[in-house]
Formats: C-alpha cells, sequence, structure tokens
C-alpha cells in the first residue's frame, strides 16, 4: 500500500452541569500501521442468452492507494490483460478474446469478448477457466435461470391532492415459479431511457412469501405521461449472496469504526490465486410503461 499509516482523529467533549465551566476537548492523533496490500484478480461475467461472452478481469486495489487521474491510465493499471479465458457448457467450448468495449445498455465494461451468442441453455453448467499471464487461475460454474415473466404492472394515484397533481405509484407482479422452492429475483426500475436514472435496483427472494404471487411497489412519485422501464432478471443464490455483500462494504465504505464487509462472490483460484467477483447468468424481461392521466 502506498500510505503506510492511516491518521484517526478521536475527539471527545465533556461538559460539567451546574458549573460556568467551558466544555473540555481533547484530540489526539493515532497512527495505525496498515500491512501493504497485495491486488488480486477480480471476475464480473454477466451470461444474458442472446448477448455476447463477455468478461470483465480486472485488479482489485487498496482502499487508500492513489488512483490515477487520466482515464487511459487508470484503465492500464486496473484491467488484466494477458490472460486466457475460456467458458464452457455441455461439449462447447468458447474462447474469449482480449477486447476492452462497454454494454451501451447496463453500462457494465467488459475486457474480454466473443462474438458468439449466449444460447438460452438453462440446463447445463455453464464453467469459466481463467489461466492468469504470472500463474495460477480463476474457475468458477454457474446456471442460467429461465426469465420470469412480469403478470401485471398496476399504476395507482395517490390521494391528498388536487387533480392533476396527484402522483402515482407502480407495483409489478410477478407468478412465483416454484412455491416449492426459494426463488431471487433483481428489479430495475428506471426512466426512459433504460440506462438513465434509476428509481429502484434491488434483490429479494420469495423465501417468506406464502402466496404464489409475488409483488413489489414504489412510492406516489410519478407524473401522468412519464415512460419507464421495468427489467426483472431470475438470479440464483450466489449473485444475491454477492449483491448483497456489495451493498454492505459500500455502506461500510469510508467508515475507520465498522466491520470489515467483505464481498462474498462464487469464483475460486488454483496455484494460489484468491480471487474475487461474480460469474453468474440470468435471462430478463423487460416492460416499457407510459404512466397514464388518472
Amino acid at each position: 500500500m502506498r500510505h503506510a499509516a492511516h491518521t484517526l482523529w478521536l475527539s471527545f467533549a465533556t461538559a460539567l452541569p451546574g458549573l460556568l465551566l467551558p466544555a473540555c476537548s481533547l484530540e489526539r492523533d493515532f497512527d495505525v500501521e496498515l500491512p501493504p496490500y497485495e491486488a488480486q484478480p477480480a471476475v464480473e461475467t454477466y451470461l444474458t442468452p442472446g448477448e455476447p461472452f463477455r468478461v470483465l478481469l480486472t485488479r482489485s486495489a487498496g482502499f487508500f492507494d492513489s488512483i490515477p487521474l487520466d482515464d487511459q491510465e487508470l484503465l492500464a493499471e486496473i484491467l488484466l490483460s494477458g490472460a486466457s479465458v475460456r467458458i464452457a457448457y455441455g461439449e462447447e467450448e468458447v474462447v474469449l478474446a482480449e477486447a476492452f468495449g462497454a454494454d451501451v445498455t447496463t453500462g457494465l465494461l467488459f475486457n474480454y469478448a466473443a462474438s458468439r451468442p449466449v444460447p438460452a441453455n438453462y440446463v447445463d453448467s455453464f464453467r469459466l477457466e481463467v489461466d492468469l499471464p504470472d500463474g495460477g487461475g480463476i474457475r468458477a460454474e454457474t446456471l442460467i435461470l429461465p426469465p420470469v415473466p412480469i403478470e401485471a404492472n398496476v399504476f395507482e394515484y395517490g390521494p391528498g391532492e388536487e387533480a392533476g397533481e396527484r402522483r402515482a405509484s407502480l407495483t409489478t407482479y410477478l407468478v412465483d415459479p416454484d412455491p416449492t422452492r426459494v426463488d431471487r429475483f433483481r428489479k430495475t426500475l428506471t426512466y426512459d431511457p433504460p440506462d438513465s436514472a434509476i428509481v429502484q435496483d434491488f434483490v429479494f427472494n420469495d423465501e417468506l412469501a406464502d402466496q404464489a404471487r409475488l409483488s413489489t411497489g414504489t412510492d406516489y412519485e410519478f407524473s401522468a405521461g412519464d415512460t419507464l422501464y421495468v427489467f426483472v432478471t431470475h438470479v440464483d443464490a450466489a449473485y444475491e449472496r454477492y449483491a448483497v455483500s456489495l451493498l454492505a462494504a459500500v455502506a461500510s465504505n469510508g467508515n475507520p469504526f465498522a466491520q470489515p464487509s467483505p464481498i462474498l462472490g462464487n469464483v475460486r483460484g488454483v496455484g494460489g490465486v484468491e480471487p474475487l467477483g461474480i460469474f453468474t447468468g440470468y435471462d430478463y424481461v423487460l416492460e416499457r410503461l407510459v404512466v397514464p392521466a388518472e
């Protein structure tokens, strides 16, 4: 790590009630020696039927590491090049070449890709094999779960305001694909276009649901004529665990008194490598909605 120590400032104030004395404040500096941070390879891959095979392979960085201000320098520092990347399923194997780019819909980056589209294969496991240029490798396995249709999207105007000024809420209904098991979903709600401002983005499951019909809703925040996109994916337990741990890590970021919050992925290392990240797949349902007038 480039910074050998981190200074924590602790301030204490005490006041003696009933006495006209100024409050005493004490301030002390503590130097905490941090161990050197070793960068680890990190993977982020989402296999979506009909879209090309894509993998983002990077290096992790220490919290106190300096970050290059130049975009090209930053990419050169974090992108991990020179690796051999393969994804196999059934009897098929797809070799991914280095090719930097971004998905215009999701905004996700990738630096390894193949033009071959991901099949709508909900039976075979997909296996990731990465051989790193410095030795060792990364392995992971996942299934692509079939999409779950949206049964209905229902708008409802709230009370308490004059006609023409009231806002509408949106409730999205899904049918539980199998009430005997726990299913997990990710819902994203945005304005038009789909990659614009995010209204909702969260993962939920049906573990506590006692009905075959699932619903998620919003506050009263939409006006007549607003265009919205509802994006629902059927995700697995590994992605749910990853997403929840990622949110916890972001919440504790920058808080020196918070408990460490590791990011829980599903990739494993070989040859002494300790990778981070997620290798998963999903199919999705996307619906475009226009908020109706009252």
